[in-house]
């Protein structure tokens, strides 16, 4: 900020900002007594169908085959494959009605289009009638199927789809 670049801290200002209750409600200790989710950011696993020079064995799990293969001792204790609990926090959003009050999504992974929760969440935003929120993605673009099913037919009931993707090593 100091040097006149926009910060994570503002980001998330500016996320919150039109909300002054959330503000209004947090405790001294930053804590809050009632968790509002606004902004929902989701990493469900690394399972990743390519292996980009920019990414980690942590965001892909090629590149943690790799590293099992070629420098086992780095990967003591952890596996090629890093999956969340998913189903926990799929049950948290629902029971706690924060599908009611999310404004915005980012889905990253991993490669979060051959993620399973990934859809479910989808459909749960369009069955709460929550088609109007920023939906964001990091994805390499390259699976655009799930199930048979286009990942447009999902898209197509929302109003705001921004993708940030990855283009490592696609020919010329």
């Amino acid at each position: 900020e100091e040097a006149g670049q926009y910060s994570y801290r503002q980001s998330f200002y500016d996320k919150i900002k039109n909300n002054p209750e959330i503000i209004e409600s947090t405790n001294e200790d930053g804590s809050v007594d009632v968790m509002k989710l606004l902004y929902w950011d989701f990493r469900f696993s690394n399972v990743c169908d390519l292996k980009c020079r920019t990414c980690d064995p942590e965001h892909s799990s090629t590149w943690g085959e790799e590293a099992l293969r070629t420098t086992p001792e780095k990967m003591v204790g952890k596996s090629a494959i890093r999956q969340g609990t998913s189903q926990k926090i799929l049950d948290e959003l629902e029971q706690n009605n924060h599908y009611d009050i999310v404004e915005s999504v980012y889905f990253a992974g991993g490669e979060p289009l051959v993620s399973k929760e990934h859809y479910t969440i989808l459909e749960n935003l369009d069955r709460h009638g929550k088609n109007n929120i920023q939906i964001w993605y990091n994805t390499n673009f390259q699976n655009l199927y799930f199930k048979k099913t286009p990942v447009w037919e999902h898209w197509k009931k929302f109003k705001n789809i921004r993708l940030q993707v990855s283009i490592d090593g696609l020919g010329e």
